[in-house]
């Protein structure tokens, strides 16, 4: 009973031994940057010069082999792109029992530039009345890490996300917030270690609602309109369309600080109470020569001395 326990025991040690440990690779990567890959191989005592060879996938054999002395094991391919899969192979020539070249195999595996920058960072879509937010980019990784802070700079959100997008929840409607994100991919080493790569993170990006209108009203010739301030604005453009779907006309921009507008105008013409109104408030980010704005979701319908909210912009963040 004992002689099967221990027999057991030594069963079970190298199962855990064999899932646990990564085995070493004939060929791999020793480094990379986002568009360079370097990789070393096991060098063969009877080699007279080695033959590598990269291409996009195992079946790809169009590469012209680079020819490599017998004396060095590794070699550097550069022009490559970001975030990129590579398989290399590498062969070998020797000398045969009657002295004529022969060629041999040393290994084969896919090797990985390093991630780029990540580009394509904004705002997808901002849901006002459940507090949430989805913001995406372009792909370039294999996960991602991302940081959202609010406009003074105080983390709101963090993590680690396998997909191209965040949704966030419990945001506040009157802030702004900030978010950047990097890519990341997962390589095993030549012996056999697997490692993290992280690329730099992107350039900032703001996410914020379109501005909620209080009170629009008619009176006098004149719109009036108040909305909601948004936290980190650096402007404010009112637009205003006699028509629900189309004919909109920007009509004034707001510093930062304002919150109300009048307008005295429209096309050269007063308002009318007997007329149908339709405006809105698109909030403005200015970061460097960029600007990011709230896009537009409804309109407020200004008639007869009441206001109704409608939302004729379909697919608008």
């Amino acid at each position: 009973m004992k002689k099967m326990k221990l027999v057991a025991g030594m069963m079970a040690l190298s199962l855990s031994l064999l899932v646990g440990v990564q085995a070493k690779a004939n060929v791999g990567q020793t480094a990379e940057t986002k568009d360079s890959i370097t990789v070393q191989w096991d060098a063969q005592t009877d080699a007279t010069q080695y033959m590598v060879t990269i291409g996009t996938d195992y079946s790809d054999n169009s590469g012209t082999p680079v020819t490599i002395p017998a004396g060095t094991n590794t070699y550097t391919f550069t022009g490559l792109k970001a975030n990129g899969e590579y398989y290399v192979r590498v062969n070998y020539a020797y000398a045969g029992y009657s002295g004529e070249p022969q060629e041999g195999y040393v290994g084969a595996g896919n090797v990985y530039t390093a991630p780029g920058k990540v580009t394509g960072l904004n705002q997808e879509k901002w849901y006002y009345f459940i507090n949430n937010v989805n913001f995406g980019w372009d792909e370039c990784g294999d996960s991602y890490d991302y940081v959202v802070k609010n406009s003074k700079g105080k983390k709101f959100a963090s993590g680690e996300t396998f997909s191209e997008s965040v949704s966030l929840y419990k945001v506040k409607n009157t802030e702004m917030y900030q978010c950047k994100v990097r890519a990341k991919r997962k390589i095993t080493r030549l012996n056999g270690k697997e490692e993290v790569l992280c690329g730099p993170w992107s350039d900032t990006a703001y996410l914020f609602t379109q501005p909620m209108i209080k009170k629009a009203t008619v009176s006098g010739g004149k719109l009036k309109v108040s909305f909601n301030k948004v936290s980190g604005m650096s402007s404010y453009d009112v637009f205003v369309s006699t028509k629900e779907k189309k004919g909109y006309k920007k009509v004034k921009t707001l510093k930062s600080k304002q919150t109300s507008v009048t307008i005295s105008k429209f096309k050269g013409k007063k308002f009318s109470t007997d007329k149908k109104y339709y405006v809105y408030i698109v909030g403005n980010k200015k970061a460097g020569k960029r600007t990011y704005t709230s896009g537009r979701n409804y309109a407020e319908l200004v008639y007869k001395g009441t206001s109704t909210r409608k939302y004729p912009f379909t697919g608008s963040k």
